[in-house]
This record gives C-alpha cells, sequence and structure tokens, in this order.
C-alpha cells in the first residue's frame, strides 16, 4: 500500500508491461518493444524510453549509455529521436561529459519533476530510470541515490513493498535556489538559431566549449515548461552568469536576448559563422565577433573566449 502522500505524478509515463512480440533493446539491451515502423524499427523501451532506429545502427558498447540518456530525455520531453549511423555519435556526446556533480542535480531534478511537496512520493527504479542522469548503469546510479540520501536531500518512504522517493525540504531548497546578484556561477545561456540545418552541428560544438570550462549550458528548446516560453526565455537569462549568442540566420529573437543580457549587465560572447558576418547589423558588427567555419572552429574558437572573456573575470 502507498504513503497517503502518494500522488498521481507518481504515475510511471513508460509501461514496464512487456508485451507478447517483446525483444531487446537495440541500444541498452533490455526488455522493449520492437515494431516495424516503415523501413525503421520503433522501439519502445521501459529504460530508453520511444526511439526510431535504422536497420544499419549499430550502437557502440562503450557509449550505449550516453545513447539511452539522449533517447530518454528527449522521450521525457515529448520528442522521439531517430537513431542513425551518422547521428549516434553526435546524439552521444554531451551525455558523455556529464560531471558526478551535474549526475546528482539531475538525480534532483527527475524526482523533483515527479513530485509537487516534501512527503510527496515517487517510486525511482535504478534499472529504469538511470539514464535520466547519464549514469553508465543502475550501479552507478544507486551510489546518487545513497549520497542524496545521507546528505538528507532525498529520503526514502516508510517500508513498502516499492519504496519510493521524495525530495526533503533542504533538497527542494537546492533545486530551487535562488539566482544570486549577477547570475548564477557556472551557468550559461545559449541564444542560437534553432533551424535543423544549423543547430545540431552548433549545439553540438557550442555545448563542448562550454562544458569544456566547466559551464553548464542552458539550451531553453530543449526544456519542458508550462510557463509562457518568453517568460521562461528571460527567467533563464537572469541566472545565467553571462550568455553565449549566435547570429547566424540573423535571428530577431537573439538579438534580443544578447540586449536583454548586456541589460541586465551579463557578459555576452557574440558568435556569427563566418559565411553570416557580412549580415551583422550594422549597430553589432564591430562588437568583436567569434566567427567560424565550422563545428571543429566553433569548438576551439569559443572555448578559447571564454577562458579569455568569463573565467578572467571570476
Amino acid at each position: 500500500m502507498l504513503p497517503s502522500a502518494w500522488n498521481s505524478s507518481g504515475e510511471e509515463p513508460l509501461s514496464e508491461t512487456i508485451p507478447p512480440e517483446n525483444t531487446r533493446c537495440p541500444v541498452c539491451g533490455g526488455s522493449a518493444t520492437v515494431l516495424p515502423s516503415g523501413f525503421n524499427s520503433f522501439c519502445k523501451c521501459p529504460t530508453c524510453g520511444h526511439f526510431r532506429i535504422t536497420p544499419t545502427t549499430k550502437i557502440p558498447t562503450e557509449i550505449a549509455h550516453a545513447v539511452s540518456a539522449a533517447t530518454r530525455e528527449a522521450h521525457d520531453q515529448g520528442r522521439t529521436l531517430n537513431l542513425e549511423p551518422a547521428n549516434i555519435t553526435d546524439l552521444a556526446a554531451p551525455h558523455l561529459r556529464t560531471t558526478v556533480a551535474e549526475k546528482l542535480d539531475k538525480v534532483l531534478a527527475y524526482l523533483a519533476s515527479k513530485t509537487v511537496y516534501p512527503g510527496s512520493y515517487y517510486v525511482v527504479k535504478a534499472g529504469r530510470d538511470y539514464p535520466v542522469a547519464d549514469a553508465h548503469d543502475a550501479e552507478e546510479f544507486g551510489v546518487y541515490l545513497g549520497y542524496l540520501d545521507a546528505e538528507k536531500l532525498i529520503s526514502e518512504a516508510p517500508a513498502i513493498d516499492d519504496a519510493g522517493h521524495t525530495l526533503t525540504v533542504r533538497g527542494w531548497e537546492r533545486i530551487q535556489a535562488q539566482p544570486r546578484p549577477g547570475g548564477e556561477p557556472g551557468r550559461c545561456f545559449v541564444a542560437c538559431w534553432l533551424a535543423d540545418e544549423f543547430y545540431p552541428e552548433f549545439r553540438n560544438a557550442a555545448d563542448q566549449a562550454i562544458r569544456a570550462c566547466s559551464y553548464l549550458p542552458f539550451w531553453i528548446n530543449e526544456t519542458r515548461t508550462n510557463e509562457g516560453i518568453s517568460d521562461r526565455v528571460l527567467a533563464e537569462i537572469r541566472r545565467a552568469e553571462f550568455v553565449v549568442a549566435d547570429f547566424t540566420g540573423q535571428r530577431q529573437s537573439v538579438y534580443f536576448e544578447a540586449g536583454f543580457a548586456r541589460g541586465l549587465g551579463r557578459p555576452v560572447i557574440w558568435c556569427c559563422r563566418q559565411d553570416g558576418v557580412q549580415g551583422l547589423h550594422f549597430d553589432t558588427r564591430h562588437l568583436g565577433h567569434v566567427a567560424w567555419k565550422d563545428a571543429v572552429d566553433l569548438r576551439v574558437k569559443l572555448e578559447a573566449s571564454i577562458r579569455a572573456n568569463i573565467i578572467t573575470r571570476a
């Protein structure tokens, strides 16, 4: 019997009932339902979420946990990834660089998303939920649960068949920490063009550069929210220590977000792909933009700019 404080948000988003046509998940190797979907297969896995995969896609063992994290993250955000030989490395990359501190915060954020107040419980299952923390496996995920419990940031329900977890008041204080003056140290808001022909390449390279400098990038389009998107953008810029703004595609929203950040006194690193520099608005063209030609060039130049303009300010 569940505790009286157990609420409907504890219902599992993924079914754990394996239908007769079950097989092995091509990503994590666990039990899953794999159905034909045109030329591809549509997979429904309790651990990895729902995703599509081509017949020629093979997941290397060394990045399987990161691919699982990518598909689960997309599923929890209401998206379905298509796994192909050409994209699995890029999809896995951001989840291979997650620090232990970031993994702990991911566990807290996941539990917070499933509960609504201290004493409200959700059944976290390490064997199913380890991808939400970018963990390698259930054992690593269990270590994080144990640490958070020892630090009194989470607690277990009283003895029941499936013990649930809840955030303590200390846990909620950490997850709902108020922004500090000047933004939260270590947090970066990224403003850019979101078109499919641009975003994936830019996102992966910029994410690598920002994390290499020990900052946590925030990508607004990858965050589910019940708030108006404009309100969330402004709130996240207020939280950020600095902003990376790329003007490729000349999006008015990027100009606005960069201007809002400057008005708050946040440092802005200005970027633009080389083929778009001549199209920059005349009143920003004089600013020192990181002009890049490809993903590798962006990765190197953006990291150097962060180290020169942001880290030296700390």
